[in-house]
Parts: C-alpha cells; sequence; structure tokens
C-alpha cells in the first residue's frame, strides 16, 4: 500500500496456502511425471538415494507412493487436496485441532502449527501428542511428509535450550535446513511463478509491469485479473491442478 509504479497502486496476486496447495504434487502421479520428482528430491535429500554411487532411484518408498504411482488416491489425500486447493487448508486444521483438543485457535495459530509440522524433523514431532492426533486423520499424507523429511534431525533453536543460551541440542547451523520437503517446495514453486507464469506474462502481456514476490505476482491495479488468470493457466500447465489465486 505504501509503493507506486509511475502514479498508480500496486496489487498483489498471491496463491493461498501456497505450501500446503503446491505439496499436493507429492500426491498426483501426473505430478510425479512432468516435474520429474524423483529428480528433485533426490537432490535435496541425499538420504534416499540408493547409495552415495547411485544417484537416479530411491533406496526404500512408503506403500502410499506406490499407490500414487498407479493413478490412485485415499480418503485423507482427497480431503486434504479439496481443502488446500480451495484455500482453507489453514480453516481445517482450526476444526481438526478443536475437534482434537477441545478448544478453539486462530487461522495465523493453525498456520503456524501446520508449516511448523511440515518443516520439523519427524522424530521431533513423534513427540508433540497433536502431531500423532493429527497424523491419525492424514496418515498418508503424513507419511509422505515424513518420507521426503527422512535424515533431517535439526531444527531452528535445537532442545533443551539452557538460561542464558540461545540454541540447544540438534540445533542447525548456518545454511543447515529442517526439512528437504521445505527446500522441495520453495522448488517448485519457484518453477510455477519464475519458469512458468513470468514467462507467460511476458510473452502475451509484455506492457503490464509485473513484481514476482515469492509465490505472487505484484502488478498495477487494473491489471490484477489478467494476473491472475495467467497464474491458474501456469499451475493446471505444470501440476494439472489449480491452487487458489487471492487478489489483495
Amino acid at each position: 500500500p505504501l509503493v507506486s509504479y509511475q502514479g498508480t497502486p500496486l496489487v498483489g496476486c498471491d496463491i493461498v496456502n501456497s505450501q500446503p496447495a503446491i505439496s499436493n504434487v507429492l500426491f498426483d502421479k501426473y505430478c510425479w511425471e512432468n516435474l520429474n520428482l524423483e529428480r528433485i528430491i533426490l537432490h535435496y535429500n541425499t538420504e534416499l538415494r540408493k547409495s552415495i554411487n547411485h544417484k537416479t532411484g530411491f533406496k526404500d518408498t512408503p506403500e502410499i507412493l506406490n499407490t500414487i504411482l498407479a493413478g490412485n488416491t485415499t480418503n485423507d489425500i482427497i480431503e486434504f487436496r479439496n481443502a488446500s486447493l480451495d484455500g482453507r487448508v489453514y480453516e481445517l486444521m482450526m476444526e481438526k485441532y478443536e475437534a482434537i483438543k477441545s478448544k478453539s485457535i486462530t487461522r495465523d495459530e493453525a498456520k503456524q502449527l501446520y508449516l511448523s509440522i511440515l518443516f520439523t524433523p519427524t522424530f521431533y514431532n513423534n513427540e508433540n501428542q497433536l502431531y500423532k492426533d493429527l497424523k491419525q486423520e492424514f496418515p498418508n499424507v503424513f507419511e509422505m511428509y515424513e518420507w521426503v523429511n527422512t535424515g533431517y534431525e535439526k531444527f531452528k533453536n535445537g532442545t533443551g535450550v539452557k538460561a542464558g543460551e540461545t540454541k540447544g541440542h540438534n540445533a542447525r547451523g548456518k545454511d543447515e535446513q529442517s526439512a528437504a520437503l521445505s527446500l522441495i517446495l520453495q522448488n517448485i514453486e519457484s518453477k510455477l511463478i519464475l519458469d512458468t507464469a513470468i514467462p507467460l506474462i511476458l510473452d502475451y502481456e509484455p506492457d503490464i509491469p509485473i513484481f514476482p514476490l515469492h509465490d505472487s505476482i505484484v502488478t498495477t491495479i487494473g491489471n490484477e485479473v489478467k494476473i491472475h488468470n495467467w497464474m491458474k493457466l501456469s499451475a493446471f500447465q505444470l501440476f494439472g491442478f489449480t491452487p487458489m489465486v487471492n487478489i489483495e
């Protein structure tokens, strides 16, 4: 709201609950083939490779992946997919949380909780009763997340932080990550925005000013509907499905 372009106010087209929405690529046979997900996952998580010298192919796969690659799905994946592509996955998590804990949380709290589950080492999550309860609701979704994050055991501040200290055991160092999933989803997000949507817009709408910002594209007021439509088309071309795109 404080920035303009040549005197015209700006507006952003933003993917709603982008990380959960983009994570649907893990549950879709078309995406595994079109995006070559095996290569992307093995690039970011060497723990899943067959060996140090064998860099193409997984040493093991969860049963749900075999189901997905056969073109099938499960009820919990369908529920998650519908909610995340409609932009209401955090609202769904609010409902699940209230049913499990008998108390309510805000959307921002649900978002923080859910993203911490996605991007935190599984061994730490398994000590969290809420994680266990949510995993019962979405067993196959969480199984895929856990598998992709195999081998990641460090997170931001570690555990057992003592008074006067900033970090404890298992704290990650500079340039280290807490989960492979975060890197993989960022890679795919860049394929959608930078490699697919932006070139389309530059080819067909060269006069429209655009400013990519993570999972959104900022433009001048009056062009937002066009950008919104190009983002939706780009997602369909890349994934075969379209997430919710919000204009704000």
